[in-house]
This record gives C-alpha cells, sequence and structure tokens, in this order.
C-alpha cells in the first residue's frame, strides 16, 4: 500500500531473512526469481540488486517425452 511505502517493510522481512539464515551459517540463499513468463522484473532486479543480491540466470531442464 503506498501510504506505508516508507516503511520499507520488504526491507525489513529481507534483512530479517538473510539475518535467520545467517544464524544458522548459512551462506547462500535462493529468494527466487525476478522474472514473470522469462521477462525480466527490473524493478525487482534493482531491489534485489540493492540488498546485496546477484543476478544470475537459472536454467531450467525438462526431459524430452518425444
Amino acid at each position: 500500500l503506498p501510504e506505508y511505502g516508507a516503511n520499507k517493510t520488504m526491507n525489513y522481512l529481507a534483512f530479517r531473512v538473510c539475518k535467520f539464515y545467517a544464524n544458522k551459517k548459512i551462506k547462500v540463499i535462493d529468494i527466487g526469481p525476478s522474472t514473470e513468463n522469462s521477462i525480466p522484473n527490473y524493478g525487482l532486479c534493482d531491489f534485489k540488486e540493492s540488498l546485496g543480491c546477484e543476478i544470475y540466470q537459472k536454467y531450467t531442464f525438462r526431459k524430452n517425452l518425444v
């Protein structure tokens, strides 16, 4: 909701998730895709990079059933 944007709730959530896994000595976490139908959401990519995430391609392998 726009009226709560100044609270930066998504930033806080990401901080708490990272802290949770850091306390468990986990160094790498996957916080999900930044695309929809293979089209990048650049705003989401920028947000994730601002948290320290690295952007990379994820591959999907499918067994050919022909």
